[in-house]
């Protein structure tokens, strides 16, 4: 009698922008997919046009507000149920301190955190792949790959995001050499780019011993210049977070529609607790899941696959390998948890610029993202914001401190507080700057005594910002933003652009958690190998930003995009061995 086969040639552990481009590359296959997203919406443009309303109705708005109605999240509890991004976290020891709390925030739906993302997509650079190496950091990995490695794969996944950029700014910036043009010309800058462009000119910034001339380029986005993709050109609604109205802006749900059309099959409400693998030969034989939508939802629930593809984020997927007590060897599983630690200068440009028309940032300056510093403190990447003072100002704020300033002599009624309102809003500008951070085992995700809803361990998060490379480099950051703005005669607003107030560091995050399965050559120090594929359990590979070793400072998503198309050939291969393997089972049995 022939071996049973598997419910499922593939699982996909997660619906982010990692699974549904690994479904769609693996959709051609004949092979039976079956994708697991823990969250329920639907992928449709009438699910778009719900976001929107929610939107537009609500009092108060935030980055996570049209989401906050999704059925049934108080079973996938994440940052985005809450004001508070950190509240479903058991924080580690804090020691009151604002630098050990962790900032870090992401969607668990359907598309994932692509709903909410900015769309900003530049390469990583040669450099971010070998830091020790070049360097010289302790305890910090280089990548197995290189990213001459990677850069047929980022061509690929450029194209399948939909990119726009200008090839002449990006081809050879730190030695990142491209061999194909964007898919799309450039977003154009908006009025305020180009007067800050014109009023920057050429400056020269000393920085640890070396001069550096920065200047504005356009930011690599996937958004649409141009019709593409079935989609229309960006409008500029400058309301890309917390989501594109219009869909020119990319989100996985193209990749999810797209798989589902193949016949890729989705099951949402499904709340992944344990992966079980063969004590003999690593192989991972069950998913154990719970479906909260039925009617026993904390009931366990299972399924079979050849092969599994473990694609949750850089929080979840972790965790879920702690539950299940796989990939041990290393100790790495749920370490080195990073992210981009930001900063802000914010000031009044001499003239207006009428920002909020176009995307909410445009243009960036990229000087800073390598160099000998690099040595003593982080680089960092610096946007010229287009969404006027982003966290720190906007017009429903800017009318407020007119409404309630306690100062008589600043107080205005009527045609004298529109003039005042206009005349400021009009003049708002900031650059943001986001530093890398070093992986340190220390910032980890650990499995909480705390459950939620389903009677699953809740994220113990322990994690800080490094007090010497990466606070060092806000520093730099500041300095720089402060010096470009007086360079372009634009006021800084000293009260709201601080770093420091009473001792504590005022930092934000990107959002962009990354590390705690990260890639190396070896099952004794990393998890997977460089094409995601776990050391110790063959059939199982991982996705997206958990594989990262080091965080660099490019946004992430492009890189997640393009390891996961690399990943996704090796797994097509693995399907062959799978079926070679299940043929000579078969034929054994036979015999």
């Amino acid at each position: 009698m022939a071996p049973s086969s598997p419910e499922y040639d593939v699982v996909i552990i997660g619906s982010g922008v990692a699974g549904a481009l690994c479904a769609t590359r693996l959709a051609d296959t004949d092979a039976r997919i079956l994708i697991l997203e823990a969250g329920e919406n639907s992928v449709s443009d009438v699910q778009r046009g719900q976001f929107h309303r929610v939107w537009d109705v609500a009092p108060s708005k935030s980055w996570n507000t049209p989401y906050l109605g999704l059925p049934g999240s108080n079973f996938y509890p994440s940052p985005n149920t809450s004001g508070d991004r950190t509240y479903y976290f058991e924080q580690g020891d804090t020691n009151s301190k604002d630098t050990n709390v962790f900032k870090g925030y992401y969607h668990r739906m359907l598309g994932g955190t692509t709903w909410t993302w900015r769309g900003n997509t530049p390469r990583m650079i040669p450099n971010d792949f070998r830091l020790k190496t070049m360097y010289g950091l302790a305890d910090v990995p280089d990548w197995p790959i290189s990213y001459d490695d990677l850069e047929h794969w980022y061509c690929e996944a450029e194209r399948e995001l939909g990119v726009s950029g200008d090839d002449d700014e990006w081809n050879g910036l730190h030695g990142a050499s491209r061999s194909c043009q964007f898919p799309m010309p450039a977003i154009v800058k908006s009025y305020s780019d180009r007067l800050a462009i014109k009023a920057l000119g050429h400056p020269e910034i000393d920085l640890g011993g070396h001069k550096y001339h920065p200047k504005l380029v356009t930011t690599p986005q996937a958004r649409n210049s141009r019709p593409y993709d079935g989609r229309s050109a960006c409008e500029g609604n400058s309301n890309c977070i917390p989501y594109c109205p219009t869909h020119a802006k990319y989100d996985a749900s193209i990749h999810l529609k797209r798989a589902l059309q193949q016949g890729v099959r989705v099951r949402s409400g499904c709340v992944v607790t344990k992966l079980v693998a063969d004590a003999q030969n690593g192989r991972v034989t069950k998913i154990i899941f719970k479906d909260w939508k039925s009617a026993a939802p904390k009931k366990d629930r299972e399924l079979t696959a050849r092969l599994v593809i473990l694609a949750a984020h850089a929080i979840e997927s972790p965790k879920i390998l702690l539950m299940s007590g796989l990939a041990t060897k290393s100790g790495q599983v749920g370490c080195n948890l990073m992210d981009h630690v930001q900063s802000e200068v914010v000031a009044l440009f001499p003239e207006p610029v009428y920002p909020f028309r176009g995307p909410q940032s445009i243009t960036s300056i990229e000087a800073f993202r390598d160099g000998a510093f690099r040595s003593q403190h982080a680089a960092f990447r610096m946007t010229l914001g287009n969404d006027g003072w982003g966290r720190s100002g906007n017009p429903t704020v800017e009318l407020e401190k007119l409404l309630n300033d306690s100062d008589p002599a600043k107080f205005h009624i009527g045609e004298d507080m529109k003039d005042q309102l206009v005349e400021r809003v009009t003049r708002l500008v900031r650059f943001g700057f986001s530093t890398e951070q070093l992986p340190r085992a220390t910032n980890r995700v650990k499995l909480s005594t705390q459950k939620d809803e389903l009677d699953i361990p809740r994220p113990k998060i322990e994690y800080s910002v490094d007090e010497e490379y990466t606070v060092k480099a806000l520093e730099a950051g500041h300095e720089v933003a402060t010096k470009l703005f007086q360079k372009m005669g634009a006021k800084v607003a000293d009260e709201e652009s601080k770093l420091w107030i009473d001792g504590k560091l005022i930092w934000n995050t990107a959002g962009h958690p990354m590390g705690t399965c990260r890639m190396g050559v070896s099952a004794s120090d990393s998890v997977v190998d460089s094409f995601g594929r776990c050391h110790e359990h063959p059939n199982l590979f991982l996705v997206g930003s958990s594989v990262f070793p080091t965080g660099a400072t490019a946004n992430p998503t492009l890189t997640i995009a393009t390891l996961t198309l690399r990943t996704a050939q090796a797994v097509r291969s693995a399907l062959v061995e799978a079926d070679t393997a299940q043929a000579v089972r078969s034929d054994l049995v036979e015999a």
